[in-house]
This record gives structure tokens, C-alpha cells and sequence, in this order.
């Protein structure tokens, strides 16, 4: 754990410090998964809030597919859902909490 320096590591993460050196910014997985209040900097803002408030888009869109108030072209529910993505990407439809009703193909 100290050769790979893990805590350190850990620390910038949380911290919200540009450890994506491809892209120069933060990764900040963690913030999809903080509470409401929770309070987590980067460039000298709370990016908690800006997470909310898409993760509340993703819900009421989610809501309006399992309610059947959200249709296909032919005005008839959805019931299969494709996932394009590589690798962790397929992540995201399935936190959407539409897999038990709806069948999911990634390509």
C-alpha cells in the first residue's frame, strides 16, 4: 500500500486535485455517490449541487419510462433499452435503476 502510495492516491482523489493527466481535470467518481450535503471542491467549487441535479434528471426520466408515460416512435412503452458503450460506460443504464424491468444489450 505504501509502495503504490494508496493513501496519497485516496487523498487527491477525494480532494478533487487533476489526477487525469490525459484530460487535466478530476475524476470524481465519488461525487455521483455523495449525499445531498456532502461538500466536494474542485477548480473552487461544490460540484455536489451540479451532481444532483443531473442524477434528479435521471430519475424523473427514469420514472417516466417505467410509468409508460415515456413512449416509442409508435406510441407504444419501452421494454428494450441498447446501451452503446465499452466497458464501465454500460454502468451508467444499469444505475438507473431500469434493469429489472427493461432488458439491456451492450454493444
Amino acid at each position: 500500500m505504501q509502495a503504490a502510495s494508496l493513501k496519497e492516491k485516496i487523498r487527491r482523489t477525494f480532494g478533487g486535485e487533476h489526477i487525469n493527466s490525459t484530460e487535466n481535470r478530476s475524476v470524481l467518481h465519488v461525487a455521483l455517490h455523495a449525499p445531498r450535503d456532502a461538500v466536494i471542491h474542485t477548480d473552487g467549487k461544490n460540484v455536489v449541487p451540479d451532481v444532483w441535479e443531473v442524477l434528479d434528471k435521471i430519475q424523473k426520466f427514469s420514472e417516466s419510462i417505467r410509468s409508460g408515460f415515456w413512449v416509442g416512435a409508435t406510441g407504444k412503452a419501452l421494454k428494450d433499452v441498447i446501451a452503446v458503450g465499452i466497458s464501465g460506460s454500460f454502468l451508467g443504464p444499469l444505475q438507473t435503476g431500469l434493469d429489472d424491468a427493461f432488458h439491456f444489450v451492450n454493444l
